[in-house]
């Protein structure tokens, strides 16, 4: 069977220090980070999601203090080992800027 190319546009990065993101009230682990968005991990007693859902303040902690974004929930995949939450990014202004340091922050020198 001949394999499906990679129709990502932007590559995900996966080697991350442990991150939090509070949305709903609730922690959530930064599973995934890309150009375009992020992915957190869903608890099966936590806040549920939507495809399509608009989150309005997504707090982006940096060094610096918190900035937030908008996102929109782009899918909903189980995995093997959890279930993650997409969120893609509306950007405006200096956002991708934001996320940009935010990835940077985020990932793990070890890896």
């Amino acid at each position: 069977m001949a394999q499906t190319p990679n129709q990502r546009k932007n590559e995900r990065t996966y080697a991350l220090k442990p991150v939090r993101i509070i949305l709903k009230d609730h922690p959530f682990q930064l599973n995934d980070i890309s150009n375009e968005g992020m992915g957190i991990v869903l608890e099966k007693d936590g806040p549920q999601f939507f495809i399509g859902e608009r989150i309005e303040k997504i707090p982006i902690p940096l060094k610096s203090g918190t900035v937030f974004l908008t996102g929109m929930v782009s899918h909903i995949s189980v995995t093997s080992n959890c279930t993650v939450c997409g969120i893609r990014f509306l950007f405006s202004g200096e956002d991708f800027i934001t996320l940009v340091q935010f990835k940077k922050e985020c990932m793990d020198p070890i890896q």
